[in-house]
């Protein structure tokens, strides 16, 4: 490890030596008189104090090894070493003393046993290293700041000026030899109590740990301990120094050591090593770059390469960051967060890790980072028209219909869109050109033919395809490669394919004899046997067979082949000549053949259930040249084909599918499952991966993938293969026309595709969400007194326009008229909101007619009284709250499902459902009670486009339904339900008191600003912040898109079920909407 140590040290100096000697402002020249000083310059180099000095003296590696730093290098490496193999406490306790102490002297024993063993003594083991390299930093330090010439001078009267003076006196005398040797002593003496109390302390672990390089530190100290690297430093009264930028490296990596041996003290600290690490690197980066511009020549070789390929990967860092950013912002309009511009998520930054290992690490992944390849890859979206269209090529046009119920033929059919192919080949469709390539196909058979019947009439030309046939069954052509071609067993053909030809011959002499005996038996006028083809021989079959079989039953080769099936020679009724003398002829091989085969076709064992005699036997004798799969061989077994008949044209083949997916019973559930995401199991396949072109995948899961780990790192997750792109498939399949969104009326006042709007709710209702679920198929909802001013809310609505783009989302503003401290200006809102085009309005609380705006109303209210009179002032839809709502429930403490029920019978206008609805469950359910779609605040809180600080989403999550509290129920009768906390049951406890409490004791708790902070921290004990008992429904945090989507499905779903409830046999009796 030394040799390749110094190995690196040399050639980082001749790295340093090749960068420096290139033309710079400071070493350039400028006219060619400078040429001849070239010379000189070099000499120079090695006359001022540095490195080129030193070297030139004869201070290097071989003078390293004898001094006494090698010396001591030696010793500490064997020390170390050592300490990690051998000093190790066991996790068991120690075992008590075999008596208990009677005597003083045993009980000092015991109380030394207990001290020396207890968990914290290894920290005073350290404690030595410790002081150690405080004092080295320190002596250190102030050599530094004295060659800087920053070191204070103070006069004496002042106070602390005579201990300050003493030790800058003590230093400034002090050798500089002197200096480095204390320093090594006192890092190698740190470095053992550290390895000591490592190896004593059961909590630490013994494999982490920052590293520190004692060899080069060792080498350096050496090096500028040396007079022929030391200067005088101008303006101060010191011994000679080396320059001010050695000394800072050797001072960096010296507080880096007393740093991490430091914080091992503290338990809490003691894990932290990116931090020490990060500071002491970015310092020695940032001085790096410093002598890179100033004074190249005075940076310490043996530490040059390393900063430089630190500097290299903070560059592609840099970078890599701001260009995502940029994309970010041309693309969003906004970063997503500050890990979103890393790679991906695998390379954050762990407070565990070196600081080198940290750069190293996000640096190769930003040299891998790319868009062109693995997941992030998006090739061409594939889709499907919906509507019927026309392809037309060159042969005709064709009508293709979607899987789209209602869609009839004949008149009523429009046609929307008609594709036009365009031939790669314009002569693949043309009449003239078939017919010419038809013809030169024919005469070039004719001469084919007439080629091989030349050869085949000539002595000589069919010697040579018996010797070409003979040469090809050779081992030599397919066996196991012999390169000795001299040798005579290389050219001779294996045992199993002499015994497989000859068994097939014997087949079809055997079958022939009988073929030709059944047909003289029936011209004789006995029972003809039953012929059939064989689809293995291409030849007839007609043989008797072993008893299990019936007569007249034809057997096959394959039969044979696998034990099913006895031939009787009979050779007493009929044997032929060609049969008979080839039987004669091999009567020794046959031998050797049934000696090879009698372990195939044998019948396997009754404990042997496996069959691989069978299947063995079905390999080496298949003739076909594709492989043998498990289909093929079942067809085997049965002695039939495994495809359809080549009779069978395609109608019939289509006929025969039809019939029998007729048959099928399908079951929905399972279906859902088979195309959902392999991944996380509840979305649709939308991305195909390419080249394994497997649809595995849903968007959200290919880009959660995508941010987690590199693009080499891509590959299919049925596969396995390397995935380098993906296409997003936007199919309208059936499973997506069966579940088609919901209608009722709110979806065809509001224009929007989901029964689903987003409640306003102060600080959150921005136009980050709102456009967000607008875009999902929702209404979204700006809230207007989240804007400081009507000129804000103006800029707000043009915002989350900018962010909807060119769809067709819907959104509205809400505007709540309550009691407030600082009533706002409720008119300006409005007219600001009209102004800019906005025609939706949520509205609650009094009736302002001067606030609230001529246009699409939806109202809130919490009993069906007010529901009444906000019908008579002729608002278009009401949205019914319940006392599960977050905010204010009213005091009439009536729950949804009969405050939903008793709207029903009331209303005669459309009205939503609000309080307590997060899930596919409850949107049914309010459908089922009558209304056009539900109100959601609470559920889109805990989305990924929510502006509230993440801990609170993550707290929502946490929480159950129980971790709701009302408050103002006793002091303002103005009930509000809000999330249960160190507020909020404060104000509680103060409302409770005898008396009550005034408003002013309240104030400060409940004031709005309070709340704000909630949000913006991820403090949830900052102030009070409405949260509904909807909470205990949320366990993740999705996309509004994600959400929406899947409230609708499981709603759709829900009313499936419950229509099959229905006997078919009664009256219709199925769930209505109110539409």
């Amino acid at each position: 490890m030394p040799m390749l140590t110094a190995m690196g040290s040399r050639l980082s100096h001749i790295l340093h030596q090749l960068v420096f000697s290139l033309p710079s402002p400071n070493n350039g020249t400028d006219s060619l008189d400078s040429i001849g000083h070239d010379s000189s310059d070099q000499e120079a180099l090695f006359v001022e104090p540095g490195e080129g000095k030193a070297f030139a003296g004869g201070i290097g590696p071989l003078s390293f090894v004898g001094s006494g730093y090698g010396i001591l290098l030696v010793i500490m490496a064997i020390l170390l070493n050592r300490i990690h193999h051998i000093v190790r406490r066991p996790r068991p306790p120690p075992p008590p003393l075999p008596h208990p102490p009677r005597t003083g002297l045993g009980r000092l024993r015991q109380s030394a046993s207990q001290a020396l063993t207890h968990p914290t003594t290894p920290k005073y083991i350290r404690l030595p290293g410790v002081f150690a390299l405080t004092r080295a930093w320190i002596m250190f330090t102030v050599v530094l700041l004295q060659v800087a010439n920053i070191w204070p001078k103070i006069d004496s009267n002042r106070t602390f000026a005579r201990p300050i003076n003493r030790i800058g006196n003590w230093v400034g005398e002090m050798e500089m030899e002197k200096v480095c040797w204390q320093i090594f002593v006192s890092v190698c003496t740190g470095l053992a109590c550290g390895a000591l109390s490592n190896g004593l302390d059961r909590s630490r672990r013994r494999d982490v740990g920052a590293s520190f390089n004692l060899f080069g530190y060792s080498f350096l100290l050496h090096l500028y301990s040396s007079p022929l690297t030391h200067h005088h430093p101008t303006g101060v009264n010191i011994r000679p120094r080396p320059d001010v930028h050695a000394l800072f490296q050797l001072w960096l990596g010296l507080t880096e050591l007393a740093w991490l041996q430091a914080i091992e003290l503290s338990p809490v600290l003691r894990d932290n090593l990116l931090l020490p690490t990060g500071i002491c690197g970015t310092l020695g980066l940032g001085h790096f770059v410093y002598a890179l511009l100033t004074a190249p020549l005075k940076f310490p070789s043996f530490t040059f390469m390393t900063h430089l390929l630190a500097l290299l990967l903070t560059v592609v860092i840099t970078f890599t960051v701001v260009l995502k950013a940029i994309t970010y912002l041309f693309t969003y309009g906004y970063i997503p967060s500050l890990v979103s511009l890393l790679p991906h998520e695998g390379v954050i930054p762990n407070v565990h890790d070196d600081f080198g290992v940290t750069l190293l690490k996000i640096g190769t992944a930003c040299i891998e980072a790319t868009q062109y390849s693995g997941l992030r890859n998006e090739l061409v979206t594939i889709e499907e028209n919906r509507a019927p269209w026309i392809a037309m090529s060159a042969t005709g046009s064709e009508v293709h219909k979607t899987f789209l119920t209602g869609v009839s033929s004949g008149y009523n059919t429009e046609i929307t869109n008609i594709e036009v192919s365009e031939l790669a080949n314009p002569h693949a469709e043309s009449k003239y050109w078939k017919e010419h390539k038809a013809f030169w196909r024919a005469c070039a058979t004719s001469v084919k033919a007439l080629a091989w019947g030349t050869v085949m009439a000539t002595p000589l030309g069919r010697k040579a395809v018996d010797m070409t046939k003979k040469f090809w069954l050779k081992r030599w052509w397919y066996g196991p490669r012999r390169w000795r071609i001299w040798r005579r067993d290389a050219w001779q053909e294996p045992p199993l394919a002499v015994a497989r030809r000859r068994i097939a011959r014997r087949v079809d002499e055997v079958q022939a004899a009988r073929l030709a005996r059944e047909i003289s038996r029936s011209r004789r006028g006995r029972s003809l046997v039953t012929v059939s083809p064989d689809l293995s021989t291409a030849t007839t079959t007609a043989v008797e067979v072993n008893s299990h079989l019936h007569e007249g039953e034809a057997i096959s080769y394959n039969q044979f082949l696998l034990g099913q099936a006895e031939i009787e020679d009979d050779e007493d009724d009929w044997q032929d000549d060609a049969s008979s003398t080839s039987s004669n002829q091999s009567d020794d091989s046959e031998v050797e053949e049934q000696a090879l085969y009698q372990d195939l076709i044998a019948q396997p064992n009754e404990e042997d259930d496996d069959g691989i005699q069978s299947v063995l036997l079905a390999h080496l004798t298949s003739r076909n040249s594709t492989p043998l799969t498990r289909r093929r061989y079942a067809a085997l077994l049965t002695n039939g084909s495994p495809s359809p008949s080549p009779s069978m044209g395609l109608q019939e083949v289509a006929q025969e599918r039809r019939v029998a997916s007729a048959t099928y019973h399908r079951d929905e559930d399972d279906d859902e499952r088979r195309r959902a995401c392999v991944v996380c199991m509840t979305q649709m396949r939308d991305t195909i991966l390419w080249p394994c072109r497997c649809l595995a995948l849903c968007n959200d899961c290919r880009e959660s993938l995508a941010a987690r780990l590199s693009a080499s790192e891509h590959m299919c997750p049925c596969c396995r293969r390397k995935t380098p792109a993906v296409s997003l498939q936007h199919i309208q399949t059936e499973d997506v026309i069966r579940t088609m969104p919901i209608a009722t009326e709110l979806t065809r006042m509001l224009g929007i595709k989901y029964p689903i709007v987003q409640g306003g709710m102060q600080w959150v209702g921005t136009p980050p969400l709102a456009a967000a679920v607008a875009l999902s198929g929702a209404c979204g909802m700006l809230t207007a007194l989240t804007q400081p001013s009507p000129d804000a809310l103006r800029e707000a609505i043009r915002e989350t326009r900018r962010r909807i783009g060119g769809s067709k989302g819907r959104f509205g503003v809400n505007i709540t008229l309550l009691p407030s401290i600082n009533p706002p200006d409720y008119a300006g809102y409005a007219r600001a909101a009209l102004e800019e085009g906005v025609d939706i309005f949520e509205t609650a609380g009094n009736n302002r007619n001067d606030a609230v705006p001529k246009r699409f109303i939806i109202h809130k209210c919490v009993t069906v009284k007010h529901a009444l009179s906000g019908q008579k002032m002729g608002v278009d839809v009401l949205s019914i709250d319940g006392f599960e709502c977050a905010g204010h429930p009213g005091e009439d403490d009536i729950g949804g499902l009969v405050l939903l029920a008793r709207a029903a019978d009331e209303l005669s206008i459309p009205y939503i459902a609000s309080g307590g609805f997060a899930d596919g469950k409850g949107l049914a359910a309010a459908l089922s009670l009558g209304a056009a779609g539900v109100n959601m605040g609470t559920r889109f809180m805990c989305t990924v486009e929510s502006p509230i600080h993440q801990k609170i989403k993550e707290k929502i999550v946490q929480s159950t339904e129980k971790d709701t509290i009302h408050i103002f129920r006793r002091t303002l009768r103005n009930t509000a339900r809000v999330y249960r906390n160190a507020v909020s049951t404060e104000v509680v406890r103060l409302e409770r008191r005898p008396g009550g409490a005034k408003f002013e004791e309240l104030r400060e708790l409940v004031s709005g600003a309070r709340g704000k902070k909630v949000y913006e921290t991820g403090d949830s004990d900052a102030g009070i912040w409405s949260a509904g008992i909807a909470v205990g429904l949320i366990n993740d945090i999705p996309t509004c898109h994600d959400l929406v989507r899947k409230i609708d499905g499981d709603a759709s779903n829900i009313i499936k079920r419950m229509n099959s409830f229905v006997d078919n046999g009664n009256e219709s009796a199925s769930v209505r909407a109110k539409l």
